[in-house]
């Protein structure tokens, strides 16, 4: 699991670790934290892909694949 948050993200500041907290249950799970910039939105920052798209894509590489029955 990849969990994204904003550094400015008013709704669920970082700052009360509650994220961090929660993810650590979560066996392989991650953080990711935008830095907060000219380009963020608080919390409106995850609906932008370009803020996170190479970590994702990265992540995504990562992740083991199934075979697929047909």
């Amino acid at each position: 699991m990849l969990a994204i948050d904003a550094a400015g993200d008013e709704r669920n500041p970082p700052i009360t670790g509650l994220t961090e907290q929660a993810i650590g249950r979560i066996k392989g799970a991650r953080l990711l934290l935008l830095p907060a910039g000219p380009e963020s939105r608080g919390h409106g920052s995850g609906g932008l892909a370009k803020l996170y798209a190479k970590e994702l894509g990265a992540w995504l590489d990562g992740v083991p694949r199934r075979a697929v029955a047909q």
